[in-house]
């Protein structure tokens, strides 16, 4: 079902375009991590003095604006295989949707996988590093050897 939504949304977006499959992928920004440790040290830190709740309702708060800074800082996209070639979109951040086109990859723009484990597998595209869930890998080698 998830996989159909996503079609669905990248098909709406390239209505002339036969879309073959599609790809949500994403990657963290580079202040990610930094941003997430500062904003939940920083909420722990202010609830502590004014003294709200007690320990584990400052810790659970803190953690959930760490989420949601996470969530900011995560970049989505999605990589749709059409009879034209790789088209890069912006992905939504709550569900797995083709937001926005942000343009097809240039003809030596690589697709290469770089690791892999259980659940994930991360590619390089177009020299960006990008997470891809294991389930998608087969859209995400058909891609990459398509070009």
């Amino acid at each position: 079902m998830r996989r159909n939504v996503l079609l669905r949304s990248v098909a709406r977006l390239l209505p002339d375009a036969v879309v073959r499959d599609a790809v949500f992928m994403w990657r963290r920004t580079p202040w990610m991590i930094g941003a997430v440790v500062v904003s939940v040290g920083v909420l722990l830190a202010g609830l502590t003095l004014v003294g709200y709740g007690s320990a584990s309702t400052r810790v659970m708060i803190s953690l959930a604006a760490g989420l949601i800074v996470a969530v900011v800082g995560t970049d989505q996209r999605v990589l749709a295989d059409t009879d034209g070639g790789p088209i890069m979109m912006r992905g939504g951040r709550v569900r797995q949707v083709a937001t926005r086109v942000i343009g097809p990859l240039a003809p030596g723009d690589e697709i290469e996988m770089v690791s892999s484990n259980f659940v994930l597998t991360d590619w390089v595209v177009a020299g960006e590093r990008f997470t891809v869930p294991k389930r998608s890998q087969r859209a995400m080698t058909a891609l990459a050897d398509g070009r």
